[in-house]
């Protein structure tokens, strides 16, 4: 058997995959640069800047960002919200303009969480790229910052604002809470509760293997 057609593509992804680096948003210029990819995607439906930048110095372990190389190629935030916040914003009696982002001494071992702006460059799209990020940061922000919740489970919201967003949110296994119809901004909104005694991060989808932690670099904390 000839397996040339079926391997040569595996091993170029494998190959990109080595050349993935996630890491912190450690200053204003990559969190615009960040913020321009999604903007030049979704124009005025897209968060923004100054809540975003507000929300970042409010808790600067937010906001990830991916690169290739030197070239940054996208990111997302998770942010601690107050219990209050989150259910509000769930049933969307608020717009994220209204939310309360938790400061960092009291984000430890908290319960409610808010997945915002996952995106990444055209080309970098259904390359694994995103898979890589997201599994990076979520096993960076549960050995840092949930590892030792009471409970052990945590509740991660997002608001998917496309049909690439609510594509991921299958993907990664969150469910609808809220529809559209039901919301006042008119945007669903998805949730996983998570346990975080398991693996966190599920595909929906068979052919999506699942990486343990040890199989790809640590986010540098």
């Amino acid at each position: 058997m000839d397996t040339r057609t079926t391997t040569a593509p595996r091993m170029r992804e494998a190959i990109m995959m080595n050349r993935y680096v996630v890491h912190l948003c450690t200053n204003q210029n990559d969190l615009r640069t960040v913020w321009n990819i999604d903007a030049t995607e979704y124009g005025d439906m897209n968060v923004d800047f100054t809540l975003l930048h507000e929300w970042w110095r409010k808790f600067q372990h937010g906001h990830h960002i991916i690169r290739n190389g030197e070239e940054i190629i996208g990111g997302f935030g998770l942010w601690p919200l107050s219990k209050n916040s989150y259910r509000k914003l769930q049933r969307g009696s608020i717009t994220e303009a209204g939310i309360n982002i938790l400061h960092p001494n009291k984000a430890l071992g908290n319960k409610f969480w808010y997945l915002s702006g996952i995106i990444l460059k055209p080309e970098y799209r259904k390359k694994r790229a995103a898979w890589h990020l997201i599994h990076r940061v979520m096993t960076h922000w549960r050995v840092t910052w949930v590892a030792n919740t009471y409970g052990k489970t945590i509740a991660i919201g997002a608001i998917p604002i496309s049909k690439d967003g609510l594509d991921m949110m299958t993907r990664f296994a969150f469910d609808l809470v809220h529809s559209a119809e039901q919301r006042n901004d008119h945007y669903p909104f998805y949730e996983k509760i998570v346990n975080i005694t398991k693996p966190i991060i599920e595909y929906r989808y068979r052919q999506c293997r699942y990486f343990r932690d040890g199989e790809l670099p640590l986010l540098d904390k």
